[in-house]
């Protein structure tokens, strides 16, 4: 081929040379596309056609993430079409090989390209390719290197978007894990309380089976002051100087005496073992006499957790 033919030319997507039909949208990040813009299309069917002049064209662009499995279709002069389906990337892959025609006769032609397939289920401009620039083999620097401002207003130019998949799984993975964390300092917190009210109750109760041995014992005394209740009748040691009923509780050897009457009033005593009468403080004699019986005292000793009277039983 001749030295004109040889020659390369770059054509941008937003160049005069490029007609778009459907819905599409400019966007580009400066620095790493070319012109700083590209084109794309997130609806089946749009298209868009190149006219060049030369014997190759080739199409380049941009892939992301989102782009795995997007079809589209190459036609030059209204021949046969062939589909291409795109690979996705970690992130933005710049300045990438889309298709290449076969080698055509020196001279003007016509690049048709279809978007047969793009991705649902991405947010608003995802799941599709973006096209760059045109590299033409054998054009004329005058008329294929031309560009041209893009017909939609730089206002409503779709700006590429960053990897809002990896963003998001980040985000997701912060929040559970904060929640995870809560959880188990709630749950440490509950059992390390729980564990501290157990000892405290388990120091503060009482143990009833075993009384502490600095319990004060108080011995019984006997008690000189008016009872409401039964009386209950002793052994006098003589004749003038009776004991005073205790006042213990009431057992089955014990005889009761008529409650209206004052312990130190009731006597009765043994003289050879005849009984006496009982008397009141009026003097006169009680009409019932009760058989005369020796009581015995029984001693006891020892220390109990819970401290008993002594029980007087007859001989």
């Amino acid at each position: 081929m001749s030295g004109s033919s040889q020659n390369k030319v770059l054509l941008d997507d937003q160049s005069i040379n490029v007609t778009y039909t459907g819905s599409w949208r400019v966007g580009g990040t400066p620095d790493e596309e070319y012109a700083g813009t590209v084109s794309s299309s997130t609806h089946d069917g749009d298209y868009f056609e190149v006219e060049f002049s030369g014997w190759l064209i080739a199409v380049y662009g941009t892939f992301d993430y989102s782009s795995d499995w997007v079809k589209t279709s190459y036609a030059t002069d209204g021949g046969d079409a062939t589909t291409v389906t795109s690979h996705s990337g970690t992130g933005d892959t710049y300045k990438q090989l889309f298709w290449k025609s076969d080698d055509l006769v020196q001279g003007d032609h016509t690049l048709k390209v279809t978007m047969e397939h793009v991705n649902t289920g991405y947010e608003d401009g995802e799941g599709t390719i973006w096209f760059d620039f045109f590299e033409i083999y054998g054009g004329d620097n005058g008329t294929s290197s031309a560009t041209g401002s893009s017909s939609e207003p730089t206002s409503q130019r779709h700006r590429r978007h960053p990897n809002v998949g990896v963003i998001v799984g980040g985000v997701v993975g912060g929040v559970l894990l904060a929640c995870l964390a809560l959880i188990l300092g709630v749950l440490y917190a509950r059992k390390r309380k729980a564990r501290k009210r157990t000892k405290e109750e388990a120091h503060n109760s009482i143990d009833y089976m075993y009384p502490s041995l600095a319990a004060e014992i108080v011995p019984f005394v006997s008690s000189t002051s008016q009872s409401s209740g039964p009386r209950k009748v002793q052994h006098a040691s003589s004749d003038h100087e009776p004991w005073p009923a205790a006042s213990y509780p009431d057992t089955s050897q014990t005889f009761d005496a008529p409650s209206t009457r004052n312990r130190h009033d009731i006597y009765r005593g043994r003289k050879g073992g005849q009984e006496t009468q009982l008397r009141h403080n009026d003097g006169q004699e009680d009409s019932t006499a009760l058989p005369a019986v020796d009581v015995v005292r029984h001693t006891d000793s020892g220390i109990r957790g819970l401290e008993l009277p002594p029980v007087y039983t007859a001989d």
